[in-house]
């Protein structure tokens, strides 16, 4: 296989997440869910990938060629990886799609690679429904595949495929972006250091490139989960008036982005202290004029009936459950 050179990125694939296309060898890449989908002729197919930095080495990726169960995939080096071969020789389709968090590291995307007299079809089209999803490690599906807490984390182990927000946007039959990191807060992160929260990384297409910003009007959901607030309240001593006037600043930066947007903001699944604060941010906006900003509550996950993912995280069970409410909500609200 050969690499592929003065590839039209857009014409090649489709990108669903946060890309920076600055560098014309290949679009760089690095928040949770962030996936290409392609289209190609042959009996198989690789991909060119490229570290962004050499000690972001735990990169894994799902791989589902037409619709065949996902397989996952480390990217640990750069170079060609193969990904499917032995296929029919006719056309299939490819989602290349990155299961751990920001934390993991970026990457760099140089081209898929069809088999020998194979080629590189026109992309399939994105979806008209589209639906960003804001959190830390739950949204990112930290641990989901883990058999118990005690595993703690391990990066094969995170699947942003299974977390709640894509089961909801498969559900939906809509694209989605994941904007979340392990650890952080919306005014406080887990470690309760009140600096590179969510809010602040939220700005950014690539999540530790803090002067590459991200162009809101090249993207606009139709909805915003926001999922924010148990790392706040993971440890005593939470300035509860800072935590809401800093969620509801966020909300109406949010809104100032997405005009339209339908704006569903959750206490769940793993603590409810928040609800409290974020019921008084979002009745603050409700007051203020703008009906579109919602509060869900999430029931809490229940470890004897879903299991535990690592560390006390949600299972891929517990995900489950919480994608197909938060789809009702959406499918509610939107009429879809």
């Amino acid at each position: 296989m050969e690499n592929i050179s003065g590839v039209n990125w857009m014409n090649m694939a489709t990108f669903i997440g946060r890309f920076s296309f600055s560098d014309p060898a290949g679009p760089v890449f690095g928040w949770p869910g962030s996936h290409i989908k392609a289209r190609f002729s042959g009996t198989g197919i690789g991909v060119h990938m490229k570290l962004r930095n050499q000690a972001d080495n735990e990169n894994w990726f799902n791989v589902i060629i037409d619709d065949g169960e996902p397989f996952k995939v480390l990217i640990d080096r750069d170079g060609v990886y193969e990904l499917a071969s032995g296929l029919s020789d006719g056309e299939h389709e490819i989602t290349f799609w990155k299961r751990t968090g920001a934390a993991c590291g970026e990457l760099q995307f140089l081209g898929f690679i069809p088999s020998e007299g194979g080629r590189m079809l026109p992309p399939p089209p994105p979806s008209e429904r589209r639906i960003e999803f804001v959190g830390d490690s739950i949204t990112c599906g930290y641990g989901n595949e883990a058999s118990c807490a005690e595993e703690g984390y391990k990066a094969h182990q995170e699947n942003n495929y299974l977390a709640f927000g894509s089961v909801a946007a498969r559900e939906l039959g809509a694209d989605h972006i994941s904007i979340a990191w392990g650890g952080r807060g919306m005014y406080r992160n887990y470690d309760c250091d009140t600096t590179n929260t969510l809010p602040e990384l939220y700005v950014r297409t690539l999540p530790k490139q803090p002067d590459i910003l991200w162009d809101f009007a090249s993207w606009i959901p139709h909805a915003v989960v926001i999922n924010l607030g148990t790392n706040d309240f993971a440890h005593p001593g939470l300035d509860t008036e800072a935590f809401v006037q800093t969620y509801l600043k966020f909300v109406r930066f949010v809104r100032s982005n997405y005009s339209e947007a339908h704006i569903f903001c959750c206490s769940g699944p793993m603590d409810h202290r928040t609800k409290d604060c974020i019921l008084r941010v979002v009745g603050e906006m409700n007051d203020s004029g703008d009906k579109k900003v919602y509060f869900v509550e999430i029931p809490l996950m229940n470890g004897k009936t879903e299991g535990v993912g690592g560390h006390w995280h949600p299972s891929v069970r517990t995900h489950l459950r919480v994608g197909k409410q938060l789809a009702h909500e959406i499918r509610e609200r939107l009429g879809w």
